[in-house]
């Protein structure tokens, strides 16, 4: 169950374009077309996952931040692409 979405994060980020693009915008960009949208009319391709990156002296929260990155981008694609199948006529 963990290592789907992770799969699935690590590839949406490994086809990603270089410079500041992370796993989850590139899912976004991925998903983007469906145009799913909640309650207040926000696409949910544009979700992202806020958290504390790490740096050079915390090792663990940066390795730990890109677990947990790679797991949301899979978790969207899972997600989005399941609610617009059942959304779908």
């Amino acid at each position: 169950m963990v290592v789907f979405p992770g799969l699935l994060g690590a590839t949406a980020s490994a086809t990603a374009e270089s410079g500041t693009h992370t796993a989850g915008s590139s899912v976004g960009s991925a998903v983007g077309w469906t145009h799913v949208a909640d309650s207040s009319g926000v696409e949910a391709a544009s979700y992202v996952f806020a958290t504390d990156h790490g740096s050079v002296l915390k090792p663990w929260d940066t390795g730990i931040a890109m677990v947990i990155g790679l797991e949301f981008a899979g978790w969207k694609i899972i997600v989005i692409t399941a609610i617009w199948l059942i959304g779908s006529p």
